[in-house]
């Protein structure tokens, strides 16, 4: 995937998401691989493995992306509605309401009297506009077809050399090959984006993608 394209996905997912996305998509396309190598599963050829490796990482980044665009809808008429209710009553379950939502950002890493401060400050803001509101439905929608478009190119590595060579067993040793180069530098592109060490980045995505791998293959993933 050409670097623009790939940082436009991320522009559009955040790098978590893209991250979650890339090993959805390697893990799910891998199983299927390694399955056939310790002839778990077996396949009449190899344009019927890319099509049931194809469909599976399909299937699941429209899932994917159906989640998230539901799930961020529901969570933005939440939000709406907290902060309406808590200018009608100013009780504390808004505040731990909000202070929830806020769990897992960059507000754990601040003073809780600070914290309580930014909540406070969020209560007593004011809503978006109906327009700044509109983008903000079109940039979820965009995050969803984002994610859609990362699990299926995520695919591609494992894809090609199965398409391109005859012989199946060399076939799936390339594309494991691959798969494993892919997810290096997927996570030397990501390191950037959290301000990671490059190498140590994509040493530990490449590790991680090939343990859950491996796991769910003999565990019934």
């Amino acid at each position: 995937m050409p670097f623009p394209v790939a940082g436009k996905l991320v522009s559009h997912t955040g790098p978590g998401l893209a991250i979650q996305e890339s090993l959805y998509g390697f893990i799910m396309a891998m199983i299927f691989v390694n399955a056939a190598q310790a002839g778990i599963l077996t396949f009449a050829s190899n344009i019927r493995l890319a099509i049931v490796i194809f469909s599976m990482n399909f299937t699941w980044g429209v899932i994917d992306a159906l989640v998230i665009i539901l799930v961020g809808s529901l969570e933005r008429k939440r939000d709406l509605l907290i902060l309406e209710r808590s200018r009608e009553n100013n009780d504390s379950k808004y505040r731990a309401m909000v202070k929830d939502d806020l769990s897992g950002t960059i507000v754990d890493a601040v003073r809780e009297e600070d914290e309580c401060r930014i909540i406070q400050q969020i209560l007593a803001s004011e809503v978006e506009s109906n327009e700044e509101l509109a983008k903000d439905r079109k940039d979820l929608y965009m995050a969803g077809v984002s994610s859609f478009v990362i699990t299926v190119l995520a695919a591609v590595p494992v894809l090609i050399p199965i398409l391109l060579i005859p012989d199946l067993r060399t076939a799936l040793f390339t594309a494991s090959a691959l798969g494993a180069t892919a997810l290096f530098f997927v996570g030397y592109g990501m390191s950037r984006h959290i301000g990671a060490n490059r190498w140590g980045m994509a040493l530990m995505f490449m590790t991680i993608g090939w343990t859950v791998t491996v796991m769910a293959t003999f565990m019934g993933g």
